[in-house]
């Protein structure tokens, strides 16, 4: 039993170790985010490419090479070849770069076009006869080029061009999912929500297993107010990606939605894991701990949130009703108070600051707040009106 104990304890230590990591690299903070991957033992294809790709992004080239040399497997064929090209083009040997490049362009698993020949690295070989050469091969396809174009484009926002690109690719049925994966993202962006859903749903049918594919299908979802499915899709993701810790955010918001505080807990934790210093991590934090009944468990994490966004309200009027959970009346009334500078016309912020008021004394400012509150909507206030005021 202590053997197993130990062993779970190491797992959940590695794992936490992963997903900050991730959450670093995610930030863009390469040197630190390394620091933490090698620290893993972990040797799953995702966290090797990574290790790869933040050797290169600080600088450590000899670091890169050997991890290069050590991946191992056809579909990594080309990435392995791209960082080696890498290697040997800051190194100043330009023939065996070349020779890299060629062995890349008659692989099958290989980076997009534009990735190689956008590169900086090879501005040097770019400039010699060599490069052309070698690229007047048929080495991608025409609607590999397409769909690189298209990503390219949505990326920009340039919708138009975009669209064109994926019907084409949808409609000569020249790839499977992801044509149907980037026109349900663009069609989302651009408030077709609806068409965004059935786009989505046909890529998850032609491709069950990408933990993408479902984070969208769950952000679609949630903002058509189907949460039960949301609440499923999201945690397919998860599942199948634990590591990715944007994923967990959209599962606190559906659970918040849903009013599964439990559950919206579990993701909180992983999504502060990843982001301990974010505003949104520990606000997001905050709110589930205090939704699950600990509201002194609650205001640590809400201070940090406001010290680093003092003109956010959505903090204040959190920390507002844990102060009230807790019994602290005055500075909650303070806190609502700060609140309707930002919102004069939200109900819910009289309605709470008549409660403190009431609990404070302030009898006729507690009758003239819940006045206000029933006028603004918050029926619930009559009730309050009766016993305290009338």
């Amino acid at each position: 039993m202590i053997t197993i104990f130990v062993n779970q304890l190491v797992f959940a230590q590695a794992d936490t170790v992963l997903l900050r990591a991730q959450g670093l690299y995610n930030q863009g903070n390469y040197e630190a985010a390394r620091g933490l991957f090698a620290q893993t033992e972990n040797d799953d294809d995702w966290v090797m490419k990574r290790k790869l790709e933040l050797a290169w992004l600080t600088g450590r080239f000899d670091e890169m090479y050997q991890l290069a040399e050590h991946l191992d497997g056809y579909r990594h064929t080309g990435t392995k070849l791209h960082y080696l090209m890498r290697y040997h083009a800051v190194k100043g040997d330009n023939d065996k770069a070349f020779e890299m490049l060629t062995k890349l362009l008659e692989s099958r698993h290989k980076p997009p076009r534009a990735a190689i020949r956008t590169d900086t690295a090879f501005d040097r070989l770019k400039k010699m006869p060599e490069w052309d050469s070698i690229w007047k091969g048929d080495h991608y396809k025409s609607y590999d080029i397409k769909l690189a174009m298209a990503k390219r484009e949505l990326e920009v926002q340039n919708y138009d061009l975009a669209i064109t690109l994926l019907d084409e690719l949808i409609e000569d049925r020249s790839y499977r999912e992801m044509p149907w994966f980037y026109r349900s993202k663009l069609l989302f962006e651009q408030g077709f929500t609806k068409s965004a859903l059935e786009d989505i749903d046909r890529a998850i049918d032609e491709e069950d297993d990408e933990a993408a594919f479902y984070a969208l299908q769950a952000k679609i979802l949630h903002k058509l107010g189907r949460e039960r499915k949301a609440l499923k899709s999201i945690s397919r993701a998860i599942d199948i990606d634990p590591y990715q810790p944007d994923f967990y955010l959209p599962g606190i918001e559906v659970c918040k939605t849903l009013e599964k505080y439990q559950e919206g807990y579990k993701y909180a934790e992983k999504y502060l894991t990843a982001y301990p210093g974010k505003p949104e991590a520990l606000h997001k934090y905050a709110l589930m701990v205090y939704r699950t009944g600990s509201c002194m468990k609650a205001l640590p994490y809400i201070n940090k949130a406001i010290a680093k966004q003092k003109y956010n309200p959505e903090l204040y009027f959190l920390r507002a009703q844990i102060y009230q959970s807790c019994k602290v009346y005055a500075q909650a009334e303070k806190d609502y108070a700060m609140c309707l500078d930002f919102w004069p016309q939200k109900a819910a912020l009289y309605y709470g600051r008549a409660i403190c008021r009431h609990h404070t004394g302030n009898k006729k400012g507690s009758c003239r707040d819940l006045q206000k509150a029933l006028d603004l909507g918050a029926l619930e206030a009559d009730k309050k009106l009766s016993e305290w005021c009338r």
